[in-house]
Formats: structure tokens, C-alpha cells, sequence
């Protein structure tokens, strides 16, 4: 639990500047923008815990010394995804739920509560640190009106275990059994057709390699809604119970889908490029689906 008693840090100008050079599409100037928190910034390995103030009108509790991922990202640029948030700001008109499956320290979630005060948010973190982080930085932001489901969703229903895999990062933890000398921790399973979410405007899905089991949970969900999907996909991930392509031929599938990746990647502000195959499917980012 946050007793209030952690630094908090701003770098507001810094961040700024490195996200804006690295939103330009110059290979040279991308290049500088990735060297540019080493030389602006105290070492994130030297910090732990803090309070960070975000380009995004949210502090949020991080600790870039442990947390490779987000945490990491957000006390070097103020952002983590920025191209995914840029796309959410854009396309979510709050005229039904928010769902934030694989929710971590809650960055997306708040984002959306903050800039969207009426939407009903509803979000998913089965790990119990992860999930108490979550509710400290809603406290912290005064949002606490984000419905967070400590739960884990998939295709079925049970009693399962999520296990931290810190060679990743925080949100690495997963339900793949990651050896007999990890932590792990008991959790409930759902699928997301079993649980009332409200209306879905929209969906995001990242869950370290089971992103198709969630879906195939939520496939009532998704056909009577047709809610705007974001859906990680990743070929490099060792965890991953299958293929980017079988994502991609799921929702093809469910019909009157049009799918997108970012020009420049989830971490930058671009257009969007259709993916018409599996051959356009990217080797790790986020697939972006809209009805038709």
C-alpha cells in the first residue's frame, strides 16, 4: 500500500523533447531520441521506487530499477505506448465500456478515466502485486472509479496460477508454468462472455502469449458488440500458445473487420496500415481492429 512517503520526480521538458523526436519518421533522429534519456536523465537503475508524473496528466507509482517494461518507459519518456494512446484518444467515443485485459500498473485504465470521465472502465490484473500497484496509482489520481477485476480471463474457468517472470518484466507474468522455482500465485479464471463488462466500445488484449484464448472466452461478447479491438501479437514471445496468424485469422473470421497496424509502431504516434494478410502481421506490436 502507497503511505505517501515516495519522491516524486518530473521531467516534463525531457520527456517532451525525446517523444517529440521520436515521433518523427527520420531514421537518424529515432536513433538520438533513444540515446537521449541516457544523457537527460538520472540512472533508472540507481532510482527505485517513485511517484512519476506522465505526458499524460497522471502520476503513477513505478520502479524503473526492477521494471524493465513500462515502468522503465515511463520514467524515461513520461509514456509508454504513446502510439496506442494516441489511437484510443482518437477512437474511443466513451459511448460504451472500456475493457483493459492485462491492465499492469494501470496506465491504460486511468488514461482513459482520466480523459474520458463518464466511460465505464473495466479492468483486468490477475497478479495481486500488480493489482494492489494498480489501485495505489488510482488512489494517487483520484480515479476510483475503474471497476479492477483481479481475475485472470481466458476460454474456461477454474482455479489457475500466474507466475512472475521478472526476466521480462512486471507485466511478464503469466499463466504458462515458468518452472518448479517460480513464484507463483493462485488465481481465479473466467471467460470474458461469463462476466457483465457492460456495452464494449472497446477491447484491449495483452496477455503474454494467451491473447487468443481471451478472445475465444469472449466470443459471444465480441460478435453481439463488435467492439474496436487492440490485441497484442508477438512471434518472438517464448510463451506464446500460438501463432500471430491464428489471432488474425480469429478475427477475419468473426466478420465486418478491418485490421491495422501502426506505421511506426505502438511506441510512436503514425498512421495506421492495413493488414490484409499474415504476411503484414508485425513481429511484435499491436494488431488494431475496427468494425466496419
Amino acid at each position: 500500500m502507497y503511505s505517501g512517503k515516495l519522491p516524486y520526480r518530473r521531467f516534463s521538458l525531457r520527456h517532451r523533447w525525446i517523444t517529440w523526436l521520436r515521433d518523427k519518421d527520420v531514421k537518424g533522429i529515432r536513433y538520438l531520441a533513444t540515446r537521449m534519456p541516457s544523457w537527460l536523465l538520472p540512472d533508472p537503475a540507481r532510482q527505485g521506487e517513485m511517484i512519476i508524473e506522465t505526458l499524460h496528466d497522471l502520476s503513477l507509482r513505478i520502479d524503473p530499477s526492477k521494471d524493465k517494461g513500462v515502468e522503465l518507459s515511463l520514467f524515461q519518456t513520461g509514456t509508454y505506448e504513446r502510439g496506442i494512446l494516441d489511437f484510443i484518444h482518437h477512437n474511443y467515443a466513451s459511448k460504451g465500456s472500456f475493457i483493459d485485459i492485462g491492465a499492469n500498473i494501470g496506465l491504460m485504465s486511468l488514461f482513459v478515466q482520466r480523459h474520458f470521465p463518464q466511460a465505464e472502465v473495466h479492468a483486468f490484473e490477475a497478479h495481486p502485486e500488480t493489482a494492489q500497484l494498480f489501485r495505489d496509482n488510482c488512489t494517487l489520481n483520484d480515479l476510483s472509479a475503474v471497476h479492477l477485476h483481479e481475475v485472470a480471463l481466458g476460454n474456461g474457468s477454474g482455479t489457475v496460477y500466474i507466475y512472475d517472470n521478472w526476466a521480462v518484466n512486471r507485466g511478464g507474468a503469466t499463466l504458462v508454468p515458468q518452472g518448479k522455482d517460480a513464484v507463483r500465485h493462485e488465481v481465479q479464471l473466467f471467460r470474458l462472455d461469463d462476466l457483465e463488462v457492460g456495452h464494449p466500445e472497446m477491447v484491449k488484449i495483452d496477455v503474454e502469449g494467451l491473447e487468443l484464448d481471451v478472445l475465444k472466452g469472449a466470443e459471444t461478447t465480441l460478435r453481439k458488440f463488435r467492439p474496436i479491438l487492440i490485441v497484442e501479437v508477438s512471434e518472438n514471445r517464448e510463451n506464446a500458445h500460438h501463432a500471430s496468424s491464428e489471432i488474425l485469422e480469429f478475427i477475419q473470421d468473426l466478420g465486418n473487420y478491418q485490421v491495422f497496424k501502426l506505421k511506426g509502431g505502438k511506441e510512436r504516434r503514425s498512421t495506421l496500415v492495413e493488414i490484409r494478410s499474415a504476411k503484414d502481421l508485425p513481429q511484435h506490436d499491436n494488431i488494431l481492429c475496427l468494425p466496419r
